[in-house]
């Protein structure tokens, strides 16, 4: 809920008489007298912002508003604060390493360049933009409307199929050793449950329960720290797929357990020294069986599944696993919330239905022909032996 206009302007009734002393993101309360009515302080307060904002900009360097930028404007999510700060990093470090570039000497022109060579840190220095705008740092807002091509993200990406999971488990199992049924049973965890690599490595044992069908998540490991959830909620996973169920009763227990010493209980999912799995030992894991699984593809699939990709990002991410799992809830008739359910999206399915689920037209082909097999003409329906061996107006 916004805060109400009397909050932020800081007008507060002192005796008989009204003080002003409203916020300025970035400087703080200013003091802006004791008036005889609240209207005359509320007014006071408006022009004290007012003449803030039409102050010359500052001569704040880059480097130095940057560092304290997100200090200064926190955003609710630890994610997207680590987000932004690796973003501001890579743009002082870049752009003004010697700290004697001002902020608002940054031109549009720079900002497009940078942005083509960087473009996921544009979104994130537009915003840091915006708040030194608020502050009257800057005047205008490089980063804002470049025109630049969005990246295509995830929702072109053509999910791999049951017989390719099995592929990859096998392969996990062969190239790690005596770590490889652990790394197996998380792929398939990861692929059968949905759920994002840092909830997986938040796991501890006591949050699941096998006997009742369903998983806690309470926690994510993010950034090597024990965090709430991307949407800094808990939940429950309400169902555990068969697929992964059966591989976390297989998969070989440490013994003696790794306890967390954060959450005082076992580790669901250690990493091979048994501590919790980081994004970086996950990518070290990961990218042996990446690259064995797609060396082991049928050249065209793996063309195929590498051009739907994100041109900056051909190889296949651990992240698609969730895809997968979508995909497979798709094709087995779940419905668009329910899916979003599962996945702990909060928009009723969109996302699910737009992103993540990827069905193939060879199931929408036998889902169609199973719902006309008893209408009268069907036979037309029935596949042929080839693509181009269908007779029209037969």
């Amino acid at each position: 809920m916004p805060k109400k206009p009397t909050t932020r302007l800081g007008v507060k009734k002192r005796g008989k008489r009204w003080q002003a002393r409203p916020y300025i993101p970035g400087a703080g309360h200013k003091w802006a007298g004791t008036h005889d009515t609240k209207e005359e302080a509320i007014e006071a307060a408006e022009t004290k912002i007012a003449e803030f904002h039409t102050r010359p900009p500052r001569q704040e360097t880059i480097t130095s508003f940057s560092k304290r930028w997100i200090r200064d404007y926190p955003r609710p999510k630890d994610s997207t604060n680590d987000n932004y700060k690796g973003a501001a990093k890579r743009f002082r470090e870049r752009v003004d390493p010697k700290d004697k570039r001002k902020l608002h000497e940054y031109t549009v022109p720079e900002a497009l360049a940078y942005a083509r060579d960087h473009r996921q840190d544009a979104a994130p220095l537009r915003t840091m933009y915006s708040d030194a705008r608020r502050e009257g740092l800057v005047k205008e807002i490089p980063f804002a409307e470049l025109g630049i091509p969005k990246s295509k993200g995830r929702k072109g990406i053509i999910a791999i199929t049951e017989e390719e999971l099995d592929l990859l488990v096998e392969i996990a199992l062969s190239e790690h050793g005596k770590f490889g049924p652990r790394f197996a049973a998380i792929i398939e965890w990861a692929a059968d449950t949905t759920m994002r690599p840092g909830e997986i490595f938040g796991l501890d044992r006591p949050d699941l329960n096998l006997k009742a069908g369903n998983c806690r998540i309470e926690r994510q490991f993010h950034k090597r720290r024990i965090q709430l959830p991307k949407n800094g909620k808990t939940r429950v996973l309400p169902f555990i797929p068969p697929r992964a169920e059966r591989a976390i009763r297989a998969m070989p227990r440490l013994m003696p357990p790794t306890i967390c010493p954060e959450t005082e209980n076992e580790i669901l999912f250690p990493g091979k020294k048994g501590q919790r799995i980081t994004a970086g030992a996950l990518s070290g894991y990961w990218a042996p069986v990446r690259s064995a699984f797609e060396a082991s593809l049928d050249p065209m699939r793996r063309a195929e599944l590498r051009v739907a990709r994100d041109p900056e990002s051909p190889e296949m991410d651990f992240y698609e696993l969730r895809h997968y799992g979508a995909t497979q809830m798709a094709e087995r008739g779940i419905e668009d919330w329910v899916g979003a359910v599962m996945m702990g999206q909060e928009d009723g399915g969109k996302l699910f239905r737009d992103t993540y689920s990827h069905p193939s037209h060879k199931v929408a082909a036998e889902r169609l022909r199973e719902a006309y097999r008893d209408t009268p003409g069907v036979s037309r329906l029935a596949p042929a032996a080839n693509d181009r061996e269908v007779a029209f107006g037969a």
